[in-house]
């Protein structure tokens, strides 16, 4: 009998124990059921009253503005618009916003409307689009463009582009403005501009780095154990060593002349080319050599002597007419690095030989003294060889005047007009 009711006894303990797990078990995953229920009602009850405030302040601003009271009703649409971005809202506001005078924050949120506002009446999205038009037409559109992403920027004070783009825009009222651009580790960009009312501009900001902090100097301790043999030489011949004798250096060389190099003082020159000259009785080439001779005592300064001949490379008025001018030119130059001009005294003659085929026989020279202009350019390939370019104008004294019987061939000007290529040396 004992023995039965131990046994009894026994399972009846096992039993209790094992509804008491399961009933915690159970407990426990209700209780977490039940939290992330609460959870997800708590975000849609969040969105919801997000959206029934958002829904409550446009409702405010749309009657304050039925009101004509536009500092309510646009400060009602900023609070719907900070609790849910909306484009239609953007343009309503943007509307207030022109009513109070303020064109540059109008012009961007009725940008918006324009842009991306749908399913509003057409004399609303008529009334959007006229405003954004008036308030464009009244400020500049401003395009920023910054060297590096993530920086501070403000225009006229004021932060602007927090989300720390690279690029951006905004309008701006016209007059003198300032965009500036700050960023870690690099010197601040700054841009003042003036705006202008319908302009459109672009002003680029970049950043240049901050100069690295010198590297602070490393002092070592005398070692207590320095060695004192040998002992110090007078002189370590190092380059920074103020005793420094470059020519105990063995890696010393006698420094290298330049490939040209001026000489200094008096210097005569030699030198001889081709000419081409117009005006030799007809504004067509004639072309032959010049030599000359000349003596530089200043390095600013030089005299010159030449002569030169050229004969026509076709017919005087395309007949059977030659002609040649020969003469000497005098010059007196001054000197500035490579370029040179020179004033001229021109003496010389302008021949002309009819053909025995088309005319009779004969031939003319004139005299004519003259005086005119040079420039030109010394470009030296070594220290006395030079190659001289130049270009003058000489006034003569009187005209080149042809007759052929009761015909006049030719009525030259008195003005001969020349350009030469010249070579020689220097000493």
């Amino acid at each position: 009998m004992q023995f039965l009711i131990d046994a009894t006894t026994g399972r009846g303990q096992h039993a209790r124990t094992m509804l008491r797990a399961t009933a915690v078990v159970v407990g426990v995953c209700l209780c977490a059921s039940s939290v992330a229920r609460a959870d997800e009602r708590a975000g849609q009850t969040s969105d919801a009253e997000r959206q029934a405030d958002f829904d409550l302040l446009v409702a405010t601003g749309d009657r304050a503005r039925a009101f004509g009271r536009y500092e309510e009703a646009a400060r009602a649409y900023h609070l719907a618009l900070e609790k849910l971005p909306h484009p239609v809202v953007s343009g309503r506001l943007g509307l207030m916003l022109m009513k109070l005078g303020l064109l540059d924050r109008a012009a961007e949120e009725l940008y918006e409307g324009v842009a991306h506002g749908q399913g509003v009446s057409l004399q609303e999205r008529r009334e959007v689009a006229a405003a954004y038009d008036k308030a464009k037409a009244l400020t500049t559109w401003v395009n920023v463009v910054i060297s590096h992403a993530g920086a501070k920027v403000t225009c006229d004070g004021v932060s602007c582009n927090r989300d720390g783009h690279s690029s951006f825009w905004r309008f701006a009222m016209p007059g003198e403005r300032k965009v500036r651009a700050t960023l870690e580790g690099y010197e601040d960009a700054e841009v003042t501009f003036t705006a202008k009312p319908g302009d459109e501009i672009t002003v680029h900001l970049k950043f240049v780095l901050l100069p690295l902090p010198p590297p602070s100097p490393k002092v070592q301790a005398p070692s207590s154990e320095a060695r004192k043999f040998p002992p110090p030489l007078p002189t370590s011949n190092v380059a920074t060593d103020p005793n420094y004798n470059p020519k105990e250096d063995p890696f010393y060389e006698e420094p290298k002349p330049d490939k040209v190099q001026e000489k200094k003082g008096v210097r005569f020159s030699v030198y001889a080319g081709v000419v081409t000259v117009f005006g030799v009785a007809s504004w067509n080439p004639a072309v032959g050599p010049v030599v000359g001779v000349g003596l530089r005592p200043h390095e600013n300064l030089s005299f010159g002597l030449e002569g030169r001949a050229a004969w026509l490379t076709t017919g005087v008025a395309d007949r059977q007419i030659n002609a040649m001018a020969a003469g000497g030119v005098l010059s007196a130059c001054g000197h500035l690095k490579w370029f040179f001009g020179c004033g001229l005294g021109y003496v010389g003659t302008i021949g002309v030989e009819f053909s025995e085929q088309s005319y009779e026989a004969k031939s003319a020279s004139f005299v004519m003294p003259g005086v005119g202009g040079r420039v030109g350019a010394n470009l030296k390939v070594s220290s006395t060889f030079v190659v001289r370019p130049s270009v003058d104008m000489l006034g003569l004294s009187r005209r080149t005047k042809l007759v052929a019987g009761d015909e006049v061939v030719a009525d030259q000007p008195p003005v001969l007009i020349s350009g030469h290529v010249a070579a020689g040396w220097e000493f």
